[in-house]
């Protein structure tokens, strides 16, 4: 794998992943209502293939 790999704390995905599942519980409990219904899986899959596309390094747990 090389030097270039970083933490996966430091990915932009895995965040984003993380904030879409903090809020998609939230919506599924009827905390509040962010996306529409039917819009927000096909939207949290764009942008998740949109951040995928851009990515350049290997994460990794350890980050080494």
């Amino acid at each position: 794998m090389g030097n270039n790999v970083k933490s996966i704390f430091a990915s932009r995905t895995f965040w984003f992943n993380v904030v879409a599942g903090v809020v998609g519980f939230a919506q599924s409990n009827g905390l509040f209502t962010l996306i529409p219904d039917p819009y927000g899986p096909p939207l949290v899959a764009l942008i998740n293939l949109g951040l995928r596309a851009i990515t350049t390094q290997p994460v990794s747990v350890s980050g080494s």
